[in-house]
């Protein structure tokens, strides 16, 4: 850094004063570059909703550096150098800057507000200074020559905070606006229809934000120079060896052996867990709630006794519970949590208490702090009496006559249908032999199917698209708009049709819904089968009705379907679970808090949406096509 050098009895020259400012702000520009890089970085600059909560938003002080050059313009008597530079500029106002947001105008829209700044240099606070008169030096000029000119008296270097609105969209749809040249991102603030005030859930950092985080915008130098850290509180910080140690074991084998486990698994049972073992085994004696210590053990259920699963459920945590009698036992949640099941051999799709008979064994797992989910034990497989593999199933060679027998060994060790012992089994054979259908063309958007050489017929299932689910505007249980009801299923029809080789068959099939409230849309095979979509769903905002919505028919099949009903999401006080109608593949939307969940299988509704000031119901799944020849 310069330092200037003066003399007694000498004249002091503007400069005198001039450079020792440019020299600190070259030195500290200097030590920027060093520490920081030459990348533009922020510190401080927190956004935070105001309080009580408005739609205004304050970002407090903070400061930017960015590169730019010594002097642009000439500083008073000394001349520009575009030299580059590394500078800084500083929001020091305590009050910070507020930002004003205003929610958009059409029901369902969402908009992005963008935050951004940028480093601004400028002359400001211009004065009116004293001159010497040099005719009469008690009676100075005003301004240079006596002219009365103002003149700038500071070079300010500052953070420039700037708004931007994207355009309004469907929530879920809409975009953040661009970031400017020479600005960079700092925050989204997402403001949704009829919101009144922000709160921190709204405000987001913008993921390309230059935030530094600490004093350092990296640490250079090698893997030899050791640093100190404190013990990790977050998932994103580093942690000590000693913690590590204390905490985590250790992993005894090659560099190519790679395990993953879950944030804060640093207990034997937590880490049992990741493995999809229990950890411990508890007996509660009679009725009782357990605690969260339940979770990855085993629980023993005594005869008759009503357990009560923990109120503070930890997401992903594990509860095995199996009855240690030869009587029934039962599981409640706690207040405000439901149990979801799969809809096969159950009553429905959610319950307030779970009755186990003898034998049954159930593994629950938390979702959240108010759900429960059914993901195993005896209790899926004594209540479905039908069980169905939704994708192949490996095995290994049957050894025993109760054994499964993949294809492999079945090609090589059974006579063919058509043949003597001694003829190779194999499935094109059997097709041959049998007239079953062996190939399949599989339509999930409309085309067209063109009937291959040799075919003359042909099986056709079609199905419908499934009708969405019911939006909701109410947050009082049993008031206007407070339940959604489910969308019903898609129909279908199921077919086989004499066909002519090289004929061509539009296929038409339904498309998803994109909205709550919508019906379902029309599959179709030519002329020869069709299937209508699930019935819409009415809205009932002002209302306290919200009725389950019909499912579709299917026509010209030597099967036709009708698709199940949506469930009622309200009939006055009375609230229920809006959930979709089952296609003939299943697979209903289920209803959900702030929003219903889309149908999950072809043809499916969608489920209502409950409790919330927007919820957007799930939307009904698409239709599909299959041809077989």
């Amino acid at each position: 850094m310069d330092r200037g050098i003066v003399y007694p009895g000498s004249i002091p020259l503007d400069t005198d004063i001039l450079s020792p400012q440019r020299d600190a702000m070259i030195a500290l520009g200097w030590l920027l570059q060093a520490t920081m890089g030459t990348n533009t970085g922020v510190v401080g600059l927190a956004c935070n909703p105001t309080s009580p909560a408005s739609m205004v938003v304050n970002v407090g002080q903070g400061a930017i550096w960015s590169a730019s050059e010594i002097d642009a313009n000439a500083y008073g008597s000394l001349a520009t150098d575009t030299s580059p530079l590394m500078k800084l500029g500083i929001l020091p106002e305590s009050a910070g800057t507020n930002f004003t947001l205003t929610a958009p105008s059409t029901s369902g829209d969402s908009i992005n507000y963008l935050i951004e700044a940028t480093f601004q240099e400028s002359d400001i606070d211009p004065v009116v200074l004293p001159y010497v008169n040099p005719s009469n030096p008690s009676s100075p000029y005003s301004g240079p020559s006596n002219s009365g000119t103002a003149q700038n008296t500071v070079r300010t270097q500052i953070v420039e905070l700037q708004l931007k609105a994207g355009p309004a969209a469907a929530t879920g749809t809409q975009t953040t606006p661009a970031t400017d040249t020479g600005y960079v991102p700092l925050y989204v603030i997402t403001v949704a229809y009829g919101q009144t005030t922000v709160t921190a859930s709204n405000i987001t950092k913008a993921s390309a934000a230059p935030f530094n985080g600490g004093p350092f915008a990296a640490i250079n130098g090698s893997a030899a120079e050791a640093f100190n850290v404190a013990d990790a509180a977050t998932a994103t910080e580093a942690l000590p060896l000693g913690q590590a140690q204390a905490n985590f074991a250790a992993i005894n084998g090659s560099a190519s052996e790679v395990f993953n486990v879950a944030a804060g698994a640093g207990t034997q049972a937590a880490q049992f867990q990741q493995l999809g073992n229990l950890n411990g085994y508890i007996a509660p004696a009679g009725t009782q709630t357990l605690t969260t210590t339940a979770f990855g053990k085993a629980v023993q259920v005594s005869d008759g006794a009503v357990i009560t699963l923990p109120a503070a459920a930890i997401p992903g945590g594990l509860i095995y519970l199996y009855g240690g009698g030869v009587g029934s036992y039962s599981i409640t949640p706690n207040v405000g949590q439901f149990i979801w099941s799969p809809s096969v051999g159950f009553a429905s799709t959610s319950t307030a208490t779970l009755t186990c008979a003898y034998g049954e064994s159930v593994l629950l797992m938390a979702r959240n702090s108010f759900e429960y989910d059914i993901i195993g034990g005896d209790i899926l497989l004594a209540r479905n009496t039908a069980p169905q593999f939704l994708n192949p199933l490996t095995v290994p060679d049957a050894t025993a006559t109760e054994h499964a027998v993949n294809l492999g060994q079945a090609q090589t060790d059974f006579a063919a249908i058509n043949g003597s012992a001694s003829e190779a089994f194999n499935v094109s054979n059997l097709y041959a032999s049998t007239g079953v259908f062996s190939n399949i063309q599989v339509f999930t958007s409309s085309g067209t199917f063109t009937v291959p050489a040799g075919v003359t017929k042909v099986k056709v299932t079609v199905v419908g698209g499934g009708a969405s689910g019911s939006n909701c505007n109410g947050t009082t249980v049993g008031g206007n708009g407070f339940s959604g009801a489910g969308g019903g299923a898609g129909g279908a029809a199921i077919g086989i049709y004499s066909v002519t080789p090289g004929t061509a068959y539009t296929v038409t099939v339904a498309a998803a819904q994109t909205n709550g409230n919508s019906a379902g849309n029309t599959s179709s095979f030519g002329s020869l089968a069709s299937a209508t979509g699930g019935a819409a769903v009415a809205f009932f905002p002002s209302t306290t009705t919200s009725a389950g919505s019909g499912g579709g028919s299917g026509t010209g099949g030597t099967y036709n379907f009708s698709g199940g009903y949506g469930s009622d999401g309200q009939a006055g006080s009375a609230v229920f679970a809006g959930n979709g109608g089952n296609s003939i593949f299943g697979g209903a939307g289920r209803a959900g808090l702030n929003g219903g969940v889309a149908g999950q299988t072809f043809g499916a509704g969608g489920g209502g949406a409950y409790n919330s000031a927007f919820g957007i119901a799930g939307t009904g799944a698409a239709g599909i096509v299959i041809v077989e020849w």
